[in-house]
């Protein structure tokens, strides 16, 4: 006959409880937090009169390949450093996300912005079509930083290159970088001024490109007109 314990039951009891706790099981209901999902919002597009477009831009074929990224880059986080600790690490907001990775999302951005504001052909394959220059570019940055606990900017940087597609000469490059002010410390605050650089950096992109495309036509003008 078996004899009662009641120490040896309540340890018992115990043992289970912390295997449970340390497999994940959950006593009771769990709620799941919902993950927020952003993208970078509507095309913004400054409105330039048609004329004042024509007269600015110049037409041509170009290739504009895939944002390429680095590897920490290469997912739907949304990445943050502190700045007053380490800088050097990265960090990712566990209830929010990108719908895509960052490359991705500045890649169509990109097209649309140069579709919508110059007269130039986008062309997304190589293969698809003849191309008079290629637009290759690399981003180095896309984070937001914390300079202390509730004060945190964001920072993109990004590397084009402009490349003849004939000759495989690179005509022009340049090195793009913006920083703005988040307006709170979180990733609502991240995602609104990551929308808000990426529109200002395009800017700066497309005010490069149209004024690098002008310069090459004009030079190749001039050794025709000789």
């Amino acid at each position: 006959m078996a004899l009662y314990h009641p120490k040896r039951q309540l340890m018992r009891k115990i043992l289970i409880l912390i295997m449970l706790l340390l497999s994940g099981c959950a006593v009771g209901p769990r709620s799941e937090v919902p993950v927020a999902i952003y993208d970078l919002g509507l095309v913004h597009s400054p409105h330039v009169a048609d004329a004042v477009k024509s007269s600015r831009v110049e037409t041509v074929n170009l290739l504009v390949a895939e944002v390429i990224s680095p590897i920490w880059l290469d997912s739907q986080a949304i990445r943050y450093r502190f700045a007053y600790h380490n800088s050097s690490q990265s960090y990712a907001y566990a209830y929010s996300r990108w719908i895509a990775a960052p490359a991705v999302l500045l890649t169509e951005r990109m097209r649309s912005r140069i579709v919508t504001d110059t007269d130039n052909k986008v062309i997304r394959d190589k293969n698809s079509a003849k191309a008079d220059y290629g637009l290759y570019t690399e981003l180095e940055e896309f984070s937001q930083v914390f300079d202390a606990a509730d004060n945190s900017h964001v920072v993109i940087s990004l590397r084009a290159h402009l490349i003849e597609q004939r000759t495989r000469l690179i005509l022009a490059q340049h090195r793009f970088h913006i920083n703005i002010t988040a307006l709170t410390p979180d990733a609502t605050g991240a995602v609104t001024a990551l929308t808000e650089g990426t529109n200002e950096l395009l800017d700066n992109l497309l005010d490069w490109l149209t004024k690098e495309v002008a310069n090459r036509k004009l030079s190749a003008q001039s050794v025709t007109d000789n």
